[in-house]
């Protein structure tokens, strides 16, 4: 119940922030918004180099204690933060020449969000790994409901500047993660009042088992959002506004298989070694879990789209009526994907799925410019959701072993 309350907080809090920003800013700036909070994500994906997927699974293997890997990685971890910070800066600059200087400011401030995803994704994962699955999902909450609480603030308040919103979502980010390194921090001391335990795990492993990971999990469609990155730079940023609003919905079957995931991976990685029919049954009950509520979800938003995004973002907004309706399909397919990926990272196959991913890498690539020049946008939300049925496919059939073995009695 407390895991399904976490979720349901971060899902509502979403919508409320994507309705929020999108009534306070209009279209354009609603582009400019969502290319200012893509860049800092985009290079902290880039740098993180699969290390917090890495540390999480040994921490949940259980061999290696939480404190110890984070002091084993802590000038790996000071040098990826200093470098996506730098970076941030200089993509966020370099996508945003041409544009209004209110812009270019807040490209400044929006890079402090590398830091604060670390932040958010070291502390999360820990606390997963260490069995606490429904504080993970309660801990993964803070920070959209501390945004909601931010921009509700600021919609009564009358505001309609992108740097108020910046500003506001940036406070929000560090408030948020301080409160997830506190708790995560109790909860580490909690678990090693002994100290250290006895650990093979070196670094050098660690960022092996994350190198290998990083190509599987993350998908440059899927987590990097490149189809958004091509709509803002190749058309507009208002086309961007409108694709984003569209795809904003998105993170409802994302955020769904992801919260699932969370859970799927460190336990399969604490079973593995046991009996095959603990895996098979958690890999079944989580992976349906995660696909069937991702599978209701995506119908039920795409057959409301017609009356769902107008009464969310307003009637500026109706363009993004038919972007959503097809968004929605390649969303479910890639929450597909997540599952499928965290089964395999649980069973110890981390590189698992890279080959797909560069399928349906190509197919996008192929398809963007193609589709966008004869329908705009909706040609992008046509090549993302093409791209998404060739890259499921694709690792479906690679790991069809996996597949027979969860179907097997």
């Amino acid at each position: 119940m407390a895991t399904m309350l976490g979720v349901a907080a971060t899902l509502v809090a979403l919508l409320i922030t994507g309705s929020l920003a999108a009534r306070i800013l209009g279209p354009t700036d609603r582009g400019y918004f969502a290319l200012l909070v893509l860049v800092p994500s985009l290079v902290c994906q880039v740098g993180g180099l699969g290390i917090s997927l890495a540390l999480t699974h040994y921490v949940a293997a259980g061999e290696i204690g939480a404190s110890q890997g984070l002091r084993l990685l802590r000038r790996v971890l000071a040098l990826q933060v200093a470098a996506v910070t730098v970076a941030s800066v200089v993509v966020g600059i370099a996508l945003n020449l041409g544009h209004p200087g209110y812009v270019m400011g807040a490209v400044l401030i929006a890079a402090s969000f590398a830091v604060t995803t670390y932040l958010k994704e070291y502390t999360v994962g820990l606390v997963q790994a260490s069995g606490r699955s429904v504080s993970a999902n309660l801990l993964k909450a803070f920070s959209p409901v501390a945004g909601a609480v931010g921009l509700t603030a600021l919609y009564v308040g009358g505001a309609e500047s992108l740097t108020a919103v910046v500003v506001v979502w940036a406070a929000t980010e560090w408030i948020s993660s301080a409160l997830l390194v506190v708790v995560t921090r109790m909860y580490l001391r909690r678990d090693a009042p002994g100290g250290d335990v006895d650990s093979a795990v070196s670094r050098a492993r660690i960022l092996e088992f994350g190198r290998a990971a990083y190509f599987s999990y993350l998908s440059p469609l899927d987590t990097f959002r490149l189809d958004q990155l091509y709509v803002g730079v190749a058309l507009s940023a208002t086309a961007l506004g409108y694709y984003a609003a569209g795809a904003a919905f998105t993170t409802i079957p994302r955020v769904l298989a992801h919260s699932v995931g969370l859970t799927a991976a460190p336990l399969i990685a604490r079973q593995r070694f046991g009996a095959r029919v603990s895996v098979r049954r958690t890999g079944l009950v989580l992976g349906g879990l995660a696909i069937g509520t991702s599978a209701v979800t995506a119908l039920a938003v795409g057959l409301s789209a017609e009356w769902l995004v107008p009464a969310l973002y307003g009637d500026a907004f109706r363009p993004a009526i038919a972007l959503t309706q097809i968004l929605m399909v390649g969303g479910f397919l890639f929450a597909v994907r997540r599952i499928l990926i965290d089964v395999l990272r649980g069973v110890g196959r981390p590189a698992a799925g890279w080959r797909s991913e560069v399928g349906g890498l190509v197919v996008f690539a192929v398809l963007a410019p193609v589709l966008s020049a004869a329908d705009a946008e909706a040609g992008v939300a046509w090549a993302f959701t093409i791209a998404a049925a060739v890259n499921v496919g694709s690792l479906l059939w690679r790991e069809r072993r996996l597949v027979r073995l969860l179907r097997s009695p």
